[in-house]
């Protein structure tokens, strides 16, 4: 008698493991799940889904590029120059999260679990990275790179940061990336 249930559909939606860990990797390759990784730079997230692949692999299956999720952020401005701009203010303005420095301690520990071995910004200075900055046509090269470095096919991006000096509205944002991004990246 199994005690797992089957899925209340077929086919069962798309389900993934998250974590950069070896543990995480392993898990989504025996169950044919995508693999989520999240704030890390494109070498160590590169690492943590080539390990992926390598374990998919193993137990007979290829991840398509829909199966890695990448989540990130992104400071996108009308030029490369006040993005850059934008970016020097956050590191000279954004607080640090508001967690414990035990709690902040723990999680660097975790991170010597990652593929890479590694602790993630993020948990080091408790202010979570940006992975792309820069005008539209910058952003699309850095989403190219991603693409090709990491094998990631769906990315999860943060637009707003709360440490940065851009003054501009969400709204302006999502257009931007609507008319100058989106179209040309649709085909990587």
């Amino acid at each position: 008698m199994s005690i797992w249930p089957r899925p209340p559909q077929s086919p069962r939606p798309e389900t993934y493991s998250l974590g950069v860990s070896a543990e995480a990797a392993d898990f989504a390759a025996r169950h044919h799940l995508g693999l989520g990784v999240s704030y890390g730079s494109f070498d160590l997230m590169a690492q943590a889904t080539g390990y992926y692949r390598k374990q998919c692999k193993e137990y007979g299956w290829e991840p398509g590029p829909d199966d890695i999720v990448y989540r990130c952020n992104m400071i996108l401005c009308d030029t490369d120059a006040a993005a850059e701009a934008a970016l020097e203010q956050r590191a000279k303005a954004q607080a640090p999260f508001p967690i414990a420095a035990n709690l902040a301690r723990a999680l660097i520990e975790q991170d010597r679990r990652n593929v890479g071995g590694n602790a993630r910004p993020a948990n080091v200075g408790r202010v979570l990275p940006i992975s792309f900055c820069g005008g539209p046509d910058r952003v699309i090269k850095q989403l190219r790179q991603a693409r090709e470095e990491i094998g990631v096919g769906v990315i999860d991006i943060g637009l707003t940061d709360p440490g940065t000096a851009d003054t501009s509205t969400m709204m302006e944002k999502l257009e931007l990336f609507g008319s100058k991004v989106l179209p040309h990246i649709r085909d990587i």
